[in-house]
């Protein structure tokens, strides 16, 4: 990531508002894929960014490129134009196909270099469009997990009411909702009991907890 910013285009800066930008030159973090810069380039490019002020092109560009945490620019009375764009930090791998940001936002993939998100958490939503979906509570709750949890974790979501997590190294299940995710301790809590109850009836190879009530866990037994 980069240093200390020169300047910001959202400055209140006179030249960014008397001069439309004529000529662009960009410079990358390098975080962003080449794929993703390449893009960049030609929305920028376009005609009718290029009759923009610099205000309007950057919340233009944050708005397309959401993984964009900041401009950083210079500009003379030419328009002439010196960008540098700054990258939000990657969080978490979503189906081996996104990203969520650190902002929360969720995004293609192939928007960062392989080195920077080859070992992030990855997790498995069982969920058509689940970037539209997931809550902040269930991002928050992903931030907890390290990166052996998430890698064993599948987040199976019906709807905000009906949420199940599923471990393959243990044999519970949990179900929750956006409001009730559990954490560490919970989690815990719920294989400890699943693995008691096994060993009290063998036939009961994995339960189902339920944490969605106060206080309180709902266990279902699951025999083989």
């Amino acid at each position: 990531m980069c240093g200390v910013l020169l300047f910001l285009v959202s400055v209140h800066i006179a030249s960014v508002y008397i001069f439309a930008v004529r000529r662009f030159s960009i410079t990358y973090d390098p975080a962003f894929s080449t794929a993703l810069c390449n893009e960049i380039e030609l929305y920028v490019g376009s005609k009718e960014k290029r009759a923009l002020g610099f205000n309007q092109l950057d919340k233009d560009l944050q708005r397309a490129f959401p993984c964009i945490s900041a401009i950083r620019c210079q500009c003379n009375s030419n328009g002439e134009a010196f960008l540098h764009v700054q990258a939000v930090q990657p969080l978490i791998k979503l189906n081996d196909k996104q990203i969520v940001t650190a902002l929360n936002d969720v995004v293609p993939l192939y928007y960062y270099v392989a080195s920077e998100v080859q070992h992030l958490p990855h997790l498995r939503v069982a969920m058509q469009d689940c970037e539209k979906h997931l809550s902040q509570t269930v991002f928050d709750y992903m931030r907890c997990l390290d990166a052996d949890d998430v890698k064993h974790m599948l987040l199976s979501w019906k709807d905000s009411n009906e949420i199940q997590i599923a471990f393959d190294n243990q044999n519970v299940q949990l179900l929750c909702n956006a409001q009730t995710v559990p954490n560490r301790s919970i989690v815990t809590r719920c294989a400890e009991i699943a693995h008691e109850i096994h060993l009290k009836s063998p036939s009961v190879t994995s339960c189902i907890a339920d944490v969605r009530f106060d206080n309180q866990i709902v266990i279902s037994k699951i025999k083989s």
